[in-house]
């Protein structure tokens, strides 16, 4: 396995900043984020987007797969702009799962808004999407129609504004 500087150096400053947090906030380390460099969230982009678009349409993994494609991809735009290079250095608030506050974040208009789950049926926030479908959760015909042809929009600003 071959690490680059700039992983190493991100892991180094993750550890170490992680320790001493812990010591001083005497803080569960279950809680803790894993945290990602800028480059390890572009390839991970990358990785998702390539292997759940071409079954997203039918497979709620694959669909699961795009979703966390949109949120790595919105965080290493965030970094970028904000000229940081590990997500170690964003605030707490911008590591979330909510894809229209990462959206915001970003300068964009929100897209996900609720989508509708079924049996049982029910609405959950974009900042549920994800956990929905992880969870084996079922999105309802629409939903999953509307959810896709967002995410393609997002993807596509994405494309254009990873470096």
């Amino acid at each position: 396995m071959n690490i680059t500087r700039e992983e190493m150096r991100a892991c180094f400053e993750y550890a170490s900043t992680l320790v001493a947090d812990r010591m001083m906030q005497r803080a569960d380390p279950g809680g803790a984020k894993t945290h990602v460099s800028s480059e390890q969230l572009k390839r991970a982009f990358r990785r998702h987007k390539d292997a759940g678009l071409n079954g997203a349409e039918l497979s709620d993994s694959s669909l699961l797969l795009v979703i966390y494609a949109i949120e790595c991809g919105l965080k290493r735009v965030l970094l970028d702009r904000r000229g940081k290079k590990t997500t170690l250095k964003l605030d707490k608030d911008d590591l979330t799962h909510h894809l229209d506050e990462l959206l915001r974040l970003v300068g964009q208009t929100p897209r996900f808004h609720a989508v509708r789950l079924v049996e049982p049926d029910e609405d959950v926030g974009p900042d549920r999407i994800h956990e929905a479908l992880r969870y084996g959760r079922r999105l309802s015909v629409d939903s999953r129609r509307s959810l896709l042809i967002s995410a393609k929009a997002v993807l596509k600003y994405l494309e254009e504004n990873i470096r």
